[in-house]
C-alpha cells in the first residue's frame, strides 16, 4: 500500500490467483491473504483476474481490461504463460497512474 498511499482511493489489480502457474486450483494461494489485507482497507478498489480460473472465490473476478482500467498499481501475483506477453505500454493506456 506504500505505493498508493497518496492517491484518494487507489485500485490494484491482482493478476493471477492461483497457488502456481498454468493451473486454475486458488488453495492455499499467496494471493488469498493479499487479497484479504487489501479489502480490509475501504479506501483501497481492488480487481482480480487470473485466466484460469473461471469460478468465483471470495470476490469478483474482473476480465482483462477490467482489472487494468482506472488502476494505480499491479501487481503480478502468478507467473502464467500468458503474462509474459503483456505490453506494457499498452497497459499504461488503460491505467490511471503509470
Amino acid at each position: 500500500l506504500q505505493a498508493v498511499r497518496d492517491l484518494p482511493r487507489p485500485k490494484i489489480a491482482l493478476l493471477g490467483f492461483t497457488y502456481k502457474a498454468g493451473v486454475d486450483d486458488t488453495r492455499a494461494a499467496p494471493s488469498l491473504e493479499l487479497l484479504e489485507r487489501l479489502k480490509a482497507n475501504p479506501n483501497v478498489e481492488v480487481a482480480v483476474y487470473d485466466p484460469h480460473v473461471k469460478t468465483s472465490f471470495q470476490g469478483e473476478l474482473s476480465d482483462f481490461e477490467t482489472a487494468f482500467r482506472g488502476a494505480d498499481c499491479a501487481l503480478l501475483m502468478v507467473d502464467h504463460p500468458e503474462f509474459r506477453y503483456l505490453n506494457p505500454k499498452q497497459l499504461a493506456s488503460l491505467m490511471r497512474t503509470r
